[in-house]
């Protein structure tokens, strides 16, 4: 179910959009709802990287809180160049070896 919600933004940005919508022929409240879900998801995924990336986060809690396995959370770290913050320890744990 969608729910209205008000956004403020510049006008410079509004007639950009606007124009955009125009040309493609795309209904704009739609075009509004994918670009807010795309760049949310975008923002999450840099910010769960992010703390993962300061070791305030495990392997365990950011692939979860991404809603990706181990293996996608690997794809995604290889994909932005971002390191695997990684102890045998947890490997061992997350895999149930111990």
């Amino acid at each position: 179910m969608l729910k209205p919600t008000t956004v403020r933004i510049s006008k410079d940005v509004l007639d950009e959009i606007t124009k955009f919508v125009r040309h493609f022929k795309i209904d704009r409240s739609r075009y509004f709802r994918e670009i807010i879900a795309k760049g949310f998801s975008e923002d999450k995924q840099e910010r769960i990287l992010d703390l993962y990336g300061r070791e305030e986060l495990s392997l365990e809690e950011a692939s979860k809180l991404l809603g990706l396995s181990h293996w996608e959370f690997f794809d995604v770290l290889t994909s932005k160049r971002k390191h695997l913050n990684v102890s045998l320890e947890e490997v061992l744990k997350s895999s149930n070896l111990e």
